[in-house]
């Protein structure tokens, strides 16, 4: 944990997020929905050796218990509180209703991050940020919103291609999106790349960029 911890700095990761279940973890979600934990001493170990190990104080270090899971409500919000007292800066449980959910910000003294489960479980249902925070939830994740949403758009998109033989993207809406995209990515940055490693040169000279990409503020 120390090492993976300072190569995550090194790489420019802003922190690391680390679960108390037991390698290798299971795909339960699309299975039976059990999983197994590890002895919170051991999960209490990792977050020590990451605290430590992290330079920079903004680096985050957040955990996951699947205690609840396991062993119950109660060895669920224990572990969350032992975790936080190890220096973790977040924890993410899993309550299973509705009134676990608002319980557990009573009982965790610290910040806590809740997961939505796309679309929807059947006993706990996801809410939305302006809830969790009356509740006294700090954070809130979408693990899966991304990757439906993107999936979503691009198979509606080829299929719209193969039945119509074209995207019908209009240039006024999807221009200024393709310029937002390179400007994101702060491409003038690998124009100098580009300039250094190509025999064919590049758009741009070291220290210079093109306006049209400058990267946003």
């Amino acid at each position: 944990m120390f090492h993976t911890v300072r190569v995550l700095e090194h790489a420019g990761a802003a922190g690391v997020f680390i679960d108390d279940q037991l390698f290798p973890k299971r795909f339960h979600y699309y299975m039976d929905g059990r999983v197994e934990t590890i002895p919170y001493q051991e999960m209490i170990e990792k977050i020590r050796y990451a605290v430590q190990a992290r330079r920079d104080r903004d680096f985050v270090v957040g955990v996951r218990t699947d205690a609840i899971s396991t062993h119950g409500f109660a060895e669920g919000v224990h572990r969350a509180n032992l975790y936080l007292q190890a220096g973790a800066d977040y924890a993410t449980l899993l309550p299973r209703t509705a009134e676990e959910t608002k319980q557990i910000p009573k009982e965790v003294p610290g910040p806590l991050n809740y997961v939505n489960g796309e679309p929807g479980l059947a006993k706990r249902p996801d809410f939305t940020a302006r809830e969790l925070g009356t509740m006294g939830w700090k954070m809130l994740s979408h693990p899966a919103s991304a990757i439906l949403i993107y999936y979503k758009t691009m198979k509606d998109a080829f299929a719209r291609l193969k039945e119509a033989g074209s995207l019908e993207m209009d240039p006024a809406v999807y221009g200024p999106v393709y310029k937002e995209v390179y400007q994101t990515m702060d491409i003038t940055t690998y124009y100098d790349i580009e300039y250094w490693t190509s025999r064919l040169g590049s758009r741009g000279a070291p220290g210079t960029f093109d306006p049209s990409f400058k990267a946003k503020e």
